[in-house]
């Protein structure tokens, strides 16, 4: 288990209730620039023809001092195509770490599909021709309901108001940040990103992307690859590590 636990009562309640919300959907609402993509070192670019498993793992902190690990692994097999490679590919496991409250969220996050991830598209160096869609607005609908259902009777009606906008606000803009445009062949070594972001009354928020990845040195694919992002919000810092890692099947 990650993180606290949750103590009882009606703000207690609440924080469970904005944090289901937040779980469900991962960075919403929260459009990110992507870190400008950085030509590898390493070449020749050689998939393997083999079958690989990729497991990207996320975790997220969320109100309370609460984080949710969610790691999800796919069988990934590169196939020739034109100048470049098409990625097939399967939803193989799961893995989630979470406080027990979360669990209707989780159980729904494990069951689903990634629909139309795949098949993916990359050119000759390794980069998304076009990445698969995602199958979210489905899924931020019935996490709302999910979240909707945890709101008690007993709440304030001022609380009620704002844990309705709240999950009204993150349901209707279930935006992810995209995968590096570089996954599969990133360039080797540390990068980072800062951009400035409107926000409503005249104020910014600044949002930092660092990027650590290592490759294997024959054929330039991924090894390994870790993204951070850092959202500030006036006095609030938020930060959201994604790992992603390429292995062999076995």
């Amino acid at each position: 288990m990650i993180g606290p636990e949750i103590g009882s009562g009606i703000g207690a309640m609440r924080t469970v209730l904005l944090a289901s919300a937040a779980a469900a959907l991962p960075l919403a609402g929260l459009s990110l620039a992507p870190v400008e993509a950085v030509a590898s070192a390493v070449s020749p670019f050689v998939p393997s023809s083999e079958p690989m498993v990729l497991t990207r793992t996320l975790r997220r902190p969320l109100p309370g001092g609460i984080t949710i690990a969610t790691a999800r692994s796919y069988r990934i097999h590169f196939v020739p195509e034109g100048t470049g490679f098409r990625i097939e590919g399967e939803l193989i496991g799961v893995d989630i770490e979470a406080p027990r409250q979360f669990e209707a969220l989780m159980a729904m996050e494990r069951a689903r599909p990634d629909t139309g991830m795949f098949p993916m598209r990359i050119d000759a160096q390794g980069r998304f021709l076009s990445a698969g869609e995602r199958d979210q607005e489905s899924f931020a609908a019935e996490a709302g309901r999910q979240a909707q259902a945890l709101v008690p009777a007993s709440l304030p009606a001022a609380e009620a108001r704002d844990a309705d906008a709240f999950i009204g606000q993150a349901t209707a803009n279930p935006i992810q940040t995209a995968w590096p445009e570089d996954l599969f062949r990133p360039a080797p070594g540390k990068h980072s990103n800062t951009n400035v972001m409107p926000l409503p009354g005249g104020k910014t928020g600044q949002v930092s992307i660092e990027i650590d990845a290592e490759v294997d040195s024959g054929s330039g694919l991924l090894f390994r690859l870790q993204r951070s992002v850092t959202t500030r919000l006036g006095d609030s810092t938020r930060i959201t590590e994604e790992t992603w890692t390429l292995t062999r099947k076995e």
